[in-house]
Formats: C-alpha cells, sequence, structure tokens
C-alpha cells in the first residue's frame, strides 16, 4: 500500500525520454515500452529517490488543474500501476543520491 510519506526511484533497468509533454519508458529487462501522458511524464520525473508522494501531489497541485482529491487519487493510482508494472520501487532513504547512484 503506497502511503503520503513514501518516495520511490526508478529501478535501474528503467530508462525514459521526455518527448513533446510525453514520456517514453522502456525496462531493459523486458520488451515494453510505455508511452505516458503529460501529467504522468511529470509524476516520473518527480519519483526521485528524494520527494515523498505528498510533495510530488502539491508539485504537481501548482503545475496543473486538478482539484487536489482528485489528483491524490489518480497518483495514487498512477504509483500502483508503476510499481506493478516494475517501473519503479520504494527508495531505501530519503538521502540525496551519491554519485555512484547517478
Amino acid at each position: 500500500m503506497t502511503h503520503l510519506s513514501t518516495v520511490y526511484k526508478p529501478r535501474k533497468d528503467v530508462r525514459y525520454r521526455i518527448v513533446a509533454d510525453e514520456a517514453v519508458v522502456v525496462r531493459q529487462q523486458s520488451t515494453e515500452v510505455l508511452v505516458l501522458n503529460e501529467v504522468a511524464a511529470r509524476i516520473l520525473q518527480l519519483l526521485d529517490a528524494q520527494t515523498t508522494v505528498n510533495e510530488l501531489i502539491h508539485a504537481l497541485e501548482a503545475e496543473f488543474d486538478i482539484g487536489p482529491s482528485q489528483l491524490e487519487h489518480d497518483v495514487m493510482a498512477f504509483i500502483k500501476e508503476l510499481l506493478n508494472a516494475g517501473v519503479i520501487m520504494p527508495a531505501t532513504s530519503n538521502t540525496p543520491k551519491s554519485s555512484d547512484e547517478l
């Protein structure tokens, strides 16, 4: 279950590129390619091993015209989808990335 205080990060085998406000996501260990819309692409960008789900939701509120309760529901559902697809994983800590993790 995802909590608002949880921090996530992309798995090491995930690569993505932003193209015209969408994201193309590839897991190197699978043949799946995901295409994400503008809001989903921004969520993926914010899942950086430092930002909590709650902070992510507040950042999106400032950027997009989506009501807070709808946004929280949609973000939680999308994070569940990313977890199930193996795109993201919980970060082990909230500390900044070290140079060997970049």
